[in-house]
């Protein structure tokens, strides 16, 4: 009797893929509270951008009538389509006359049928790995894109894609040794609250201007009175591509974070920073969002019932059985609910 090669049910293997441990990246992590992640029912996200006046109630003495009063309160729905990563790797036979397990590898030999199960079984695990990966850097830079432009942008000759969330244009700031740095970074702090209506509560330095901050002359004066509770320079590792500088609180500052992740440029094959050089980015967490859109799967879900997930994950047998392909699904967007919850400073040394 034929043996048929059954696939590995989608959740089954959606849940190991779930469970791999990758890399471990800043902002994906730090800026999206959990209430903020949303799992839709469509390909569509919609949301309401509130722009308060920010006026206070009138006041009067007691038994005077009521003031009228006419609110202007902006509200503008915007929807958004999410976006898609899509891909597949293959495990085949013929990758068994170069890519083994590698206790079978020393020992030099595919010698029985379970060692080539074995050294199969050991190529699926980095492909999938590696899938996963790819899908949580494509994340980061979206993070990324948006913290330090507003736009999510992509173009690979096939496919062009632009969203644009309309944050305000760069500001300027200098770290030259006598420059005000303290005090310029409270201003930029300030003019943030006043259009945004509350303080950033995260500040990112790209790590190329780390030194200049630290051997200037106003930020070296309030280092060397750390111990009277001036200047909180506590540097600590917080994650694999990001480290906490400290904190001003006397002058509004919150907390400074230096982030340095790297990923490899798809079309060069160049080492890129996720965020571009000589950059101080102020933003709040509570703007930023990300929406998973349903999946809709005919083989998985005969009626067409959208499934509700961040990923799917599933196999195939092709290639007339010689070939187990693995494919990963996962329809994300990153998205901000005000443009004034980031404010880019453009830094000279």
């Amino acid at each position: 009797m034929a043996t048929v090669v059954t696939p590995v049910p989608w959740k089954v293997l959606t849940k190991v893929y779930n469970e791999i441990q990758t890399e471990d990246l800043f902002l994906q992590k730090t800026l999206v509270p959990p209430s903020n992640v949303q799992k839709l029912l469509t390909e569509f996200v919609t949301y309401r951008i509130v722009r308060q006046p920010m006026s206070v109630a009138s006041l009067g003495l007691p038994g005077d009538p009521p003031k009228q009063v006419n609110i202007s309160v902006k509200v503008e729905e915007v929807t958004h389509r999410v976006l898609q990563i899509f891909e597949e790797d293959q495990v085949n036979v013929g990758q068994l006359a170069y890519d083994w397990r590698l206790d079978i590898l020393n020992q030099g030999v595919l010698d029985s049928a379970n060692d080539i199960a074995a050294s199969l079984a050991a190529l699926y695990t980095p492909k999938l790995t590696e899938l996963k990966n790819r899908l949580k850097r494509r994340l980061e830079l979206m993070f990324a894109q948006v913290l330090s432009t507003g736009k999510i942008s992509y173009n690979d000759g096939v496919r062009n894609i632009e969203i644009d969330y309309g944050i305000p244009a760069a500001g300027n700031i200098s770290f030259a040794s006598n420059a005000h740095v303290l005090s310029d970074l409270k201003e930029a702090v300030d003019d943030f609250t006043r259009n945004f209506g509350m303080m950033p509560n995260i500040i990112i330095f790209s790590p190329d201007i780390v030194d200049a901050f630290l051997n200037n002359q106003q930020v070296e004066k309030f280092i060397n009175r750390n111990t009277f509770g001036w200047g909180n320079i506590k540097p600590a590792r917080v994650s694999g591509t990001t480290f906490y500088l400290g904190s001003f609180p006397e002058f509004g500052i919150p907390d400074i974070y230096v982030y340095q992740g790297y990923y490899i440029d798809p079309t060069t094959g160049n080492k890129m920073p996720y965020l571009p050089d000589s950059r101080v980015i102020m933003t709040h967490t509570s703007i930023w969002n990300l929406a998973y859109g349903a999946i809709f799967d005919f083989e998985l879900e005969p009626s067409g019932r959208p499934i509700v997930t961040d990923v799917l994950v599933k196999e195939s047998v092709v290639n007339r059985g010689t070939a187990k392909v693995i494919t990963v699904l996962s329809k994300p967007l990153v998205y901000i609910t005000n443009s004034y919850g980031i404010k880019v400073l453009a830094v000279t040394v």
